[in-house]
């Protein structure tokens, strides 16, 4: 297994024994550990392993391309759109188009390719459907724990998506005990698909304290630890990449599987900025797409200015750019035009690996709002993510306690 930096490598014995309470809980709950470690693993396998097929089998989550014998685990913030195009190209499903000319919205819509090979493996017999997942490059892709928490909740409940009313009515039926501060009534859900439900203005200490109370197992995929999308102690990945090092990974794992790199991205194409330039494009065209779908929500002016704040906080514009448009401006201006200034800043916010560093600040930011208390009951969350993938999970070392000052991404009041 390789983790980051596609590193040929073994599981630590922390992650070992992640590994094994995993077995037990998920796979084997009738099974209980009574001795040595190593003994019991070996033990619980053969059930897990059988249990793990089967549930293969239905598994949606897999993207498998059988010509190039690829397996794919997605996790949401961790790239998929970028794989998800990936596939398409060598799939030969976008001759002529160019990785970052596909639709982000296009291909996240599209029938996963996993559900036309699943045909081919239910007719397959249990030790074929075992050599071809030993035979083939299986691959995720992961990201630090508290970063891809705070991503989904800037993707989900900060920026306006056609997502939004679906996860803000699941929020609404979870009891929120955290004192909310007093905000504008918003309507109700009355059956009209263009209203607005109350709860669209969810903090991110009431998201933390949802994600938390409610569990790892129930948590939406968007914030569910990846241990379990993926079960990497069941699994033999052969590549687990990391988000810090994105590029370089799929690089090698593209390579790995005989797949020349210049042929997906473009020979001689900036990766890095086509990539960023390709979710600019993106990210504002869904939102100019949101005007009439929340029209009741929220004014023009508010929905492109969290665009434009949800682009500071990933890094792609500087924060010394402010939001250049006025209420009435906002209400005439159009995507070309906003597309403009977006460009525009961002080829203004150099050097970008400085501008970048702005996504750590928005993450210490936000977790150090959080009580000490639902700190703790986050580490627990994410703690067998960390432990897996060899990130820093004390929150004591990663938000340590600091006097009060001005907020960079001061997103409550937007």
């Amino acid at each position: 297994m390789a983790v980051g930096g596609v590193r040929r490598a073994v599981l630590t014995a922390t992650a070992l024994t992640a590994c094994v309470i995993i077995f037990v809980s998920f796979y084997a709950p009738d099974w209980r550990p009574t001795g040595y470690v190593s003994y019991e693993c070996h033990i619980a396998l053969p059930y897990a392993m059988a249990k793990t097929f089967l549930f293969l089998q239905n598994m949606k989550r897999f993207i498998v391309d059988a010509e190039k014998k690829l397996v794919y685990c997605f996790v949401a913030k961790t790239g998929t759109s970028f794989w998800k195009r990936v596939f398409n190209i060598i799939a030969g499903r976008n001759k002529g188009n160019l990785l970052f000319n596909i639709s982000s919205r296009g291909i996240h819509r599209q029938r996963n390719p996993f559900e036309k090979f699943a045909t081919t493996l239910n007719t397959m017999s249990f030790p074929r459907q075992y050599a071809f997942f030993q035979s083939a490059t299986k691959f995720l892709f992961v990201r630090d724990p508290y970063e891809r928490l705070y991503s989904g909740y800037i993707d989900r409940f900060f920026s306006v998506t056609d997502l939004l009313n679906v996860m803000s009515k699941r929020f609404s039926q979870f009891d929120v005990t955290s004192e909310r501060p007093p905000r504008a009534k918003r309507p109700r859900r009355n059956g009209d698909e263009t209203a607005c439900h109350q709860h669209v203005n969810l903090t991110f200490v009431e998201f933390i304290q949802y994600v938390t109370e409610s569990g790892p197992r129930r948590a939406n995929m968007h914030f569910k630890p990846v241990h379990l999308l993926c079960l990497p102690c069941l699994l033999d990945y052969d590549f687990i990449g990391k988000m810090e090092t994105f590029r370089d990974d799929t690089i090698a794992i593209l390579t790995s599987a005989g797949i020349d790199p210049d042929d997906v991205f473009g020979d001689g194409s900036s990766f890095e900025e086509n990539s960023d330039l390709n979710i600019l494009h993106d990210v504002s065209a869904r939102s100019f797409l949101m005007f009439r779908r929340y029209a009741r929500c929220f004014t023009r002016f508010q929905i492109l200015r969290r665009t434009w704040v949800t682009f500071q906080i990933r890094g792609y514009l500087s924060v010394k750019y402010t939001f250049p448009l006025s209420e009435r401006e906002a209400e005439t201006v159009t995507l070309d035009q906003f597309l403009e200034l977006v460009y525009d800043a961002y080829r203004r916010s150099v050097p970008h690996d400085i501008t970048k560093k702005q996504r750590h600040l928005a993450v210490v930011e936000a977790f150090s709002s959080v009580p000490r208390s639902l700190l703790q009951a986050v580490q627990a969350y994410v703690q067998t993510d960390c432990d897996l993938f060899g990130y820093e999970c004390s929150v004591d070392l990663r938000f340590p306690p600091k006097p009060a000052r001005k907020l960079v991404f001061n997103i409550g009041s937007l």
